[in-house]
């Protein structure tokens, strides 16, 4: 019974927050110390979504935080661009000049919220910068 009751929590619980955002960009060398954020694809968007919550971290200097934003988001269940340059509170990739040729892995993170404020899903993706790769 245990063990019934345990599977049944596990699944009440992942099934309330399963959706995965899909996120994706593409780094262009104008983006090095700017503060000019990137455009941003980001699919997979579950219906009830009212705001798209936004946050980009270095996984190679983490106590940076380059910030991101929250943007309104009126469409129905699919899938936006979020315009380069709409974060507010944005801080582009800024390895220091000794990384620049091999870059910083960077992950942006979204966040789904319902009216309520209420988490509907997540998703976020990795990539590296470099001055020597970005386009």
């Amino acid at each position: 019974m245990k063990a019934i009751l345990a599977t049944l929590l596990a699944a009440a619980s992942f099934s309330s927050f399963a959706q995965q955002l899909t996120v994706d960009w593409t780094w262009k060398k104008d983006h090095l110390c700017k503060p000019d954020s990137p455009e941003l694809a980001v699919g997979n968007i579950p219906d009830g979504t009212r705001k798209l919550e936004v946050n980009m971290r270095d996984l190679d200097y983490q106590n940076f935080d380059h910030g991101g934003g929250t943007v309104d988001y009126t469409g129905g269940p699919g899938k936006t661009t979020i315009v380069a340059g709409t974060l507010k509170q944005y801080v582009g990739p800024c390895p220091g000049s000794a990384f620049h040729g091999f870059g910083h892995d960077y992950v942006i993170y979204v966040t789904a919220l319902g009216a309520d404020g209420a988490k509907l899903a997540s998703g976020n993706n990795k990539k590296t910068f470099s001055s020597t790769t970005a386009k």
